[in-house]
């Protein structure tokens, strides 16, 4: 979990009605429409944005979750590591300019480096193959670049050299079953991943509001058909970027990190 120093570039709320992001090394401030309904971001219509408020019952904004779907048949993707030049979530997007999106990847340490582990084609470690221990959710990539999620404790890993696999923890739902039984533990900023039948989901919280059960049982409720949700880094490391040809965002992690989730549009 991210426990550096924040950086300068941050996403920070303004009105109920737009974005404004602070982008790297520059004084400009660029201000977003509010997408409150789904938006394609890509002229494929493939991969949809959505910005959920929560608001109090005085009608006080109180969060912003932010939400890419992606059709699994039209994005591959990709997992990168870079332990001794880690960036923040959008300058990870500028230095791989082709891709649709990035979203912050495992909890790490004081070195960087991914305490649930990374297998990258072959290299890397993973803390446990079995699940036995908290690190219960992995994101697996094929060698096609085709993700899936993995609940551990249910399912061992068998590590293949042409895959690239995430592990992290908590597993939140798995097969459409809520896995999380009381609301314990602080409220941060989060990132998440999920996934159906059909979509991958990018989860992505703007404020410290919810906790993680509650985010389990917000996304359960919000999102129709959900079948599997892992928890990614949260807090300070917790960023999206998305930039489809018709639409560029980015709520940006407030700190470096050393590995990412990358989303890539099929040509």
């Amino acid at each position: 979990m991210g426990f550096f120093l924040p950086s300068l570039s941050a996403c920070q709320l303004f009105d109920a009605g737009t974005i404004t992001v602070l982008p790297l090394e520059s004084e400009e401030v660029v201000e977003q429409n509010l997408y409150s309904d789904w938006t394609a971001i890509n002229s494929a219509q493939s991969a949809h944005l959505k910005v959920f408020e929560i608001k109090d019952k005085t009608g006080n904004l109180k969060e912003k979750i932010n939400i890419l779907s992606l059709n699994k048949n039209r994005f591959y993707f990709d997992i990168k590591e870079n332990t001794e030049l880690p960036l923040l979530v959008g300058a990870w997007q500028a230095e791989n300019p082709e891709s649709v999106a990035v979203i912050n990847g495992s909890f790490f340490d004081e070195n960087y480096q991914a305490t649930g582990g990374l297998w990258l084609k072959g290299q890397g470690k993973i803390v446990s193959l079995t699940g036995k221990n908290t690190y219960d959710g992995a994101v697996i990539i094929d060698e096609n670049g085709n993700l899936n999620l993995n609940y551990l404790p249910q399912n061992n890993l068998n590590l293949k050299k042409e895959e690239s696999v995430l592990v992290n923890f908590p597993m939140l739902i798995n097969n459409g079953k809520y896995l999380l039984k009381e609301n314990g533990g602080e409220s941060a900023r989060r990132s998440l991943i999920g996934e159906d039948e059909q979509f991958v989901y990018l989860i992505n919280s703007t404020a410290n509001y919810f906790t993680l059960y509650e985010m389990m049982i917000w996304v359960g409720q919000n999102i129709d058909g959900i079948e599997n949700l892992l928890n990614l880094d949260g807090g300070s490391s917790a960023g999206l970027s998305v930039s489809g040809d018709l639409i560029q965002w980015q709520n940006n992690s407030f700190v470096s990190v050393p590995n990412v989730l990358l989303v890539y549009e099929k040509k």
